[in-house]
């Protein structure tokens, strides 16, 4: 709903992935060994030395300490290179090393436990999939496709063993148990994929273009890949990532962020129009009062108010329609304790929006 600019204090590269483990830790990584790395929530930055001139174009943490990060002389856009690396830090970045030099581009490296990592790798001959199981002491081929595809370009691992793989030549590979095999499902609707999202095991995102006029477009599949459908048009859409079915980002190359879910398939009102609207209170147990002043929009007062509560990932919760200028929200007491959001729609536009504590115990 609002968005900050922070300055990295890095100038003249490109900055290539991003991962944030919570609120405040999180890292970034770009061009010529660019890695840095937030403890603030992104309001400072540092640079961590990273001893290599290739630029690092993914990353994958487990946690604060663990990350592989993906190095060759590319960018987001997949295609065949000579040389690539594969770094891993186990100190957040303090120490970064090389843990194999491959004769391929890496493009994109993703990690489900602390020993086992995949990178995807873009070479002259071809492209394939390189595995370790042993924290990076060895690496096995666990797939390759024939100079034919353009390039691997984006993956995403379930716990369970469920992973996604996303080609340059409009495939979409799964495996069932962490790369050991692999089927391809075929075309992704005349789109060259640059990244993919799977928040469930059947539910999945992609952001990437046509082609021919490099118009890009997201796409969405309901059935795991069987089948994929048009959801927003762009010029230009390089990334895309949701937190659950029902709440995601993309963004694009000209600026632009876009996001799905979470009362953002209304218009917010004007300013002058919106009515004057007060909860109390904040933090609350059991029961929220809205109050309502509709001095300067009494047309509102004629239709019934929806009052909406939300998780912080999107969840619709609660949905309450009302009249008048108060109104109790009761039997808060069902919810866990934690934040939540209470959105007040009319007509179908949102009028206020505001997060709100829930506690254990009874609030005054």
């Amino acid at each position: 709903m609002t968005w900050q600019q922070f300055s990295t204090g890095i100038t003249g590269f490109n900055l290539y992935d991003v991962q944030f483990l919570d609120e405040n830790q999180g890292f970034s990584c770009g061009d010529a060994g660019t890695f840095i790395r937030t403890h603030n929530g992104g309001l400072a930055w540092s640079s961590c030395t990273t001893n290599t001139p290739f630029n690092l174009t993914g990353l994958c943490f487990i946690n604060s300490n663990e990350g592989w990060i993906a190095g060759s002389p590319g960018t987001i856009f997949p295609v065949p290179y000579i040389k690539g690396v594969i770094l891993r830090t186990m100190d957040g970045g303090n120490t970064i090393v090389k843990m194999k030099h491959v004769d391929a581009g890496v493009q994109k490296v993703a990690a489900f436990n602390d020993q086992t990592c995949i990178a995807l790798c873009n070479g002259m001959s071809g492209s394939f999939m390189l595995k370790t199981t042993d924290d990076g002491l060895t690496w096995q081929t666990v797939y390759s496709t024939s100079m034919n595809h353009l390039g691997l370009s984006s993956i995403v691992i379930f716990p369970s063993g469920l992973t996604y793989v996303a080609s340059q030549e409009d495939a979409l590979f799964i495996s069932q148990d962490f790369g050991a095999s692999w089927d391809s499902t075929g075309m992704l609707f005349n789109q060259k994929p640059l990244d993919i999202s799977f928040p469930s095991p059947l539910r999945g995102f992609t952001a990437g273009y046509d082609p021919l006029t490099y118009y890009g477009a997201i796409g969405s599949t309901k059935n795991g890949g069987q089948t994929w459908t048009y959801e927003l048009q762009d010029s230009s859409i390089t990334s895309v990532s949701f937190c659950n079915d029902s709440v995601g980002f993309a963004a694009t190359g000209n600026g632009r962020i876009y996001k799905y879910g979470l009362i953002t398939q209304v218009n917010f009102l004007n300013p002058q129009n919106v009515p004057d609207i007060s909860i109390f209170p904040n933090p609350v147990h059991a029961a929220l009062t809205i109050k309502i002043s509709n001095k300067s929009s009494q047309y509102y007062s004629q239709t019934p108010y929806i009052a909406e509560i939300y998780s912080l990932l999107g969840d619709k919760i609660r949905e309450q329609a009302f009249h008048g200028d108060v109104y109790t929200l009761t039997g808060l007491e069902t919810l866990l304790p934690g934040f939540y959001y209470l959105v007040i729609k009319n007509q179908g536009s949102i009028v206020y929006s505001a997060r709100v504590i829930k506690t254990e115990g009874v609030t005054n």
